[in-house]
């Protein structure tokens, strides 16, 4: 997770599918951002903006699910390979 993605702002203009997005360092992190917006319901945008444990819970569900993601590769890796 980028620095300085938490507590996230609403980057509505930006399109976080353009190449531009990705050519420096705050430009990286405003597409993140509409993208964060993106995958968020919007009923819940308030609350990721207001709730000051959002970075926080947001940062360790994701790595729970990178390792859960992880395993289920390791577990089909002897399948596949």
């Amino acid at each position: 997770v980028p620095d300085g993605l938490f507590p996230p702002t609403p980057k509505l203009d930006i399109d976080p599918h353009s190449a531009t997005c990705w050519a420096l360092p705050q430009a990286k992190l405003d597409g993140v951002m509409a993208e964060l917006y993106n995958v968020v319901p919007c009923s819940l945008h308030k609350h990721m903006e207001t709730y000051k444990q959002f970075g926080s819970i947001f940062t360790s569900t994701l790595s729970q699910e990178w390792s859960n993601i992880l395993r289920a590769i390791k577990d089909c890796a002897s399948i596949v390979f």
